[in-house]
């Protein structure tokens, strides 16, 4: 019965994703822009998301607040695409604040959160994303490595990546490492550490700096400037971000 109930909800968001893409073929809903990254005039700084292309791993890394504030953008704009989004994290983890989110604009019925024991490890993480990919189902799926990042073999990376590019979907992974540590592996497109610049009144600027880039020597990621999220105390940024979150 469980069996069947999951096949026809895999089943019914791959309808809805099919049915979401022939609208933008159509011209009836905004399109994600797949396949090669738009050209960009040398030293020309693109918003994160628009960077972001189908197919594609990339990974946001560093201790600084900001990985929150950035990675809401990219689930906004895949929610827009009508592309179904899954936040893979351990059970016990910190996880994103849920009122923060809906202000920023995210659909939280429409964002599927897998929860993994604590002591599964950052391999059935990995294991979770490959599973959902492999559905078909999700066009965004953020993986949230903040507790540890895999060790030793990189298969997962080719696998991950794979998926990615099957099914037009894109990833995102979240990591603690800092500037000076590597990047998760050489199939990340992306590496981008996020950290906010001093606030002005109730905004902040995120500014995003660019570790990795293997688009072109004329990437960049433009500065994003933001709402101090509702909970955060006077000339603070909210706990979840003062966690390096």
């Amino acid at each position: 019965m469980l069996k069947s109930a999951s096949i026809r909800g895999v089943q019914s968001v791959l309808s809805v994703r099919a049915e979401a893409r022939a609208a933008i073929s159509t011209g009836l809903a905004p399109s994600s822009g797949g396949g090669a990254l738009p050209s960009l005039p040398v030293g020309c700084a693109a918003p994160l998301w628009q960077l972001f292309q189908p197919g594609q791993l990339i990974e946001l890394s560093g201790r600084a607040p900001g990985k929150l504030s950035a990675v809401v953008r990219l689930i906004t704009h895949a929610q827009a695409e009508h592309e179904p989004v899954a936040w893979i994290c351990a059970r016990d983890a910190a996880c994103f604040y849920p009122p923060d989110f809906a202000r920023a604009g995210v659909d939280l019925a429409a964002l599927s959160v897998v929860r993994l024991a604590e002591d599964a490890g950052a391999h059935a993480l990995l294991r979770a994303a490959e599973v959902l990919l492999r559905s078909g189902a999700f066009g965004l799926v953020v993986i949230d490595l903040m507790q540890g990042v895999p060790r030793g073999e990189l298969s997962w990376q080719a696998r991950l990546v794979g998926l990615l590019r099957r099914h037009d979907a894109r990833a995102v992974v979240l990591t603690a490492s800092t500037a000076k540590e590597p990047s998760l592996g050489p199939l990340v497109s992306l590496r981008v550490e996020p950290h906010f610049r001093a606030s002005t009144g109730a905004r902040v600027v995120l500014e995003q700096t660019l570790l990795k880039c293997k688009l072109g020597a004329n990437a960049a990621v433009s500065p994003d400037t933001r709402s101090v999220p509702v909970g955060a105390f006077k000339d603070e940024l909210p706990v979840t971000l003062r966690c390096g979150r």
